[in-house]
């Protein structure tokens, strides 16, 4: 079992599923464009929703989930988020046909609105904002309803933006705007909304979950689908050829469950499910989260053993969960969004509560803390989650925040190198040439997998 000393930081990452990213992605700002770090960024907010008779809580709710507040200085998401408030710009080219839609392409859509170069938006976080609140306002007129100043009346208009009614994006906004929120961004920006205990929200009725409808392992409130990977046989000569998992009875067979492992996929959302549902792929993992709006899939029951950390104890005595990402991406974005991490974060507190896991780094792992069953296999180990997850709030969302240390460890005690995701900025360039970091793997065939 590793000790795992890296808690370090950062959040990640696009590629195939990014076209040509604006030239703020590059992290550097045009002159005419940068902000002095002191002017308030709750003054922006306040003056885009007054600009656009949004509510100013509702807008400070909605960046909060989708960015807490963090500009990101231009730089995309794994789902092509730009600035303060998520705005996406995805390269229709890399979707799989069908899958595109407005809700990739509200950067340009909003720029539009305000009259302003989506390069602007994307890395001005005061137009970002105005761009958004107009958005929002468009979306609440199109709903059919009045610009209200109460926040309640806008659930329509929250879902949309955040691209589905089914997701749990609005809801989050809405328990956001109860609980209030408060956080000092890294370019030191303090932000600050209050709570509305008593907010009453016209949250439109769902639909009640069809009857007979197979249930996915996961918490209440989550917005999670079942989703099976290939059992399947592949080669009708060899008996023994079944992908993509192995068939088990966890824990009641004796193989008890002590780890959650973390995964990116290195591709899109769509295209990995395609490949777990492929048989012929050989590899799979138990849960998949979708980055827009942390949209879960289980493909793998958890009594079965998915083949995803590359070593046959942790896939035995593990949970994979993948997260739509990329640990080296092409075009350089740099963090996982928030609705990636809040629901993998619930979902992971609901299998430790069930499982009995321990809530810390010697049980949720990355996958690049899983070493290699014997050590021709070290070098060839994955990378992901990458550089860019970050493990101090993903901790903190899982309600087992990194312990604070004030003076020298005790002897003998676990220590955690835990720079801070705001300041530690490592390069990253990907320049270790063949060499894979995705969670994708050839396992030989059951009942020995090495996956």
């Amino acid at each position: 079992m590793p000790r795992a000393a890296a808690a370090a930081a950062a959040t990640a990452l696009v590629a195939a599923v990014l076209g040509a990213a604006p030239a703020a992605a590059t992290g550097q700002r045009p002159a005419a464009d940068r902000q002095p770090a002191a002017e308030s960024l709750q003054r922006r907010f306040a003056s885009a929703a007054a600009e656009f008779g949004v509510p100013e809580g509702l807008l400070l709710a909605v960046a909060y989930q989708q960015t807490r507040w963090e500009s990101h200085d231009g730089a995309p998401s794994t789902t092509g988020n730009y600035g303060v408030a998520g705005l996406t710009r995805v390269d229709p080219a890399a979707v799989p046909p069908g899958a595109d839609g407005p809700r990739l392409h509200t950067l340009d859509a909003a720029a539009r609105l305000i009259g302003r170069p989506a390069e602007q938006v994307a890395a001005d976080p005061a137009q970002n904002l105005r761009a958004a609140a107009a958005l929002l306002a468009q979306y609440q007129r199109e709903s059919g309803r009045a610009a209200s100043a109460d926040p309640g009346d806008w659930y329509r208009a929250v879902a949309r933006y955040g691209g589905s009614d089914e997701s749990p994006f609005a809801d989050r906004v809405f328990d956001t705007l109860r609980t209030g929120a408060e956080r000092t961004t890294a370019d030191g920006r303090h932000v600050r909304l209050a709570g509305a205990p008593a907010l009453r929200v016209d949250r439109p009725a769902r639909p009640a979950p069809r009857s007979g409808d197979a249930a996915a392992d996961c918490p209440a409130g989550l917005d999670c689908e079942p989703r099976p990977a290939a059992y399947a046989l592949t080669d009708p000569a060899d008996p023994s050829s079944y992908g993509n998992y192995t068939k088990a009875n966890r824990p009641d067979d004796g193989q008890r469950i002590q780890y959650v492992v973390l995964h990116d996929t290195e591709g899109g959302y769509d295209g990995s499910l395609a490949t777990f549902r492929n048989p012929k792929s050989q590899a799979s993992a138990h849960y998949l989260v979708r980055s827009s709006d942390g949209h879960v899939a289980q493909l793998v029951s958890n009594r079965d053993v998915a083949w995803h950390a590359g070593n046959k104890t942790f896939n035995m005595h593990g949970i994979g969960i993948e997260h739509e990402g990329y640990a080296f991406p092409k075009d350089r974005p740099t963090w996982y969004s928030e609705q990636l991490y809040r629901s993998s974060a619930a979902l992971v507190r609901h299998l430790a509560a069930r499982y009995g896991i321990p809530l810390d780094r010697e049980h949720v792992l990355g996958h690049d803390d899983v070493p290699g069953p014997v050590q021709a296999n070290v070098a060839g180990m994955h990378w992901d989650p990458g550089t860019f997850w970050d493990w101090a709030h993903y901790l903190d969302l899982l309600g087992a925040p990194l312990p604070a240390h004030t003076g020298p460890p005790a002897v003998g005690a676990v220590i955690t190198v835990a720079p801070a995701f705001d300041t530690n900025r490592p390069a990253v360039n990907g320049t270790r040439t063949g060499r894979r970091t995705s969670s994708r793997c050839t396992p030989a065939r059951p009942p020995t997998p090495r996956c």
